[in-house]
């Protein structure tokens, strides 16, 4: 048995309170961008472009929202990552050999009543909701990960010259575009991210600072110019089209906008800040993913 703590339930789901990494700290707004992109950075490292055997360390420094889960009867309590590029919930469990340190207690399954084992064969579902749908797609190479039929994108209205195929998952299982709530900005494959960037420079009208000293791409100076003309940006998926709110895309800071979409190399990242304001349902058990437009805050 397991409970997120800090939630209000109804008979359609649960909400829980989401912290931040840095939370409780006195940093500035460009501090926070810098910090999350470091994070981000740090995770990238750890994803395999290719398939293949990876082991890596769990480092909650590079995770940008924690939550408290408590988990058995009677319950023990941790700090979770929350992590949609993830399977299941992963804590470390008695006994426990070569665990790396943690504050909190080792949950251990022989103390938890409402412990039981199940079988490889269990299936694990969620149900649906009236949204934007499109279907989830399988990287055999990497069955853990939700991989999203993308399309394309416009920025202003236009549909930008961005070759479908940039976005396909290639036979090696590098490439496509993954859903991940542990990634705060999103990545475009490079030829696809060029293409954006570019067309943000022309109808932005404001002279561009790409010498990432913010720790993303492309900057506009806004000190000492008028109020910055935010392009509209679609995001375009089998059978759904998802128009952004500005907030999902621009970061202001002082003397500064930014695009929050950075470029990668192998693999696109459907980033947390892309999806802010959404209810979001992965549908496993039909294999799509749903956007609903929602006033989280």
């Amino acid at each position: 048995m397991f409970a997120p703590t800090g939630t209000s339930t109804s008979s359609q789901g649960f909400r829980v309170t989401l912290k931040r990494a840095d939370s409780g700290q006195n940093l500035t707004r460009l501090d926070r961008l810098r910090r999350g992109l470091d994070r981000d950075n740090a995770r990238l490292r750890n994803l395999p472009e290719a398939a293949g055997d990876v082991s890596t360390p769990v480092v909650f420094d590079q995770y940008e929202f924690l939550f408290d889960l408590a988990i058995g009867t009677p319950p023990v309590t941790f700090s979770a990552i929350l992590d949609t590029g993830s399977d299941l919930i992963w804590t470390q469990c008695a006994p426990c050999v070569n665990c790396y340190p943690q504050n909190t207690p080792i949950f251990d399954p022989a103390r938890s009543s409402s412990f039981s084992k199940l079988p490889c064969s269990n299936r694990l579902g969620n149900g649906a909701a009236l949204a934007k749908t499109t279907r989830l797609l399988r990287n055999l190479q990497k069955p853990t990960f939700y991989y999203l039929a993308f399309q394309g994108i416009s920025v202003g209205g236009t549909r930008l010259p961005i070759d479908p195929s940039v976005f396909a998952i290639q036979v090696d299982g590098s490439g496509g575009l993954v859903i991940d709530s542990g990634t705060t900005y999103m990545r475009l494959r490079q030829p696809a991210f060029n293409v954006v960037k570019e067309a943000f420079k022309a109808r932005v009208g404001l002279p561009a600072d790409e010498s990432r000293s913010t720790g993303l791409s492309l900057c506009f100076v806004t000190e000492g110019n008028s109020a910055i003309r935010v392009p509209s940006l679609v995001l375009h998926f089998e059978g759904a089209d998802v128009e952004l709110p500005k907030e999902n895309y621009m970061v202001e800071i002082p003397g500064r906008a930014c695009l929050g979409i950075l470029g990668n190399t192998a693999l696109s990242i459907l980033g947390n800040v892309q999806q802010q304001n959404f209810v979001v349902l992965h549908d496993l058990v039909e294999g799509t993913v749903s956007f609903l437009p929602s006033k989280c805050r």
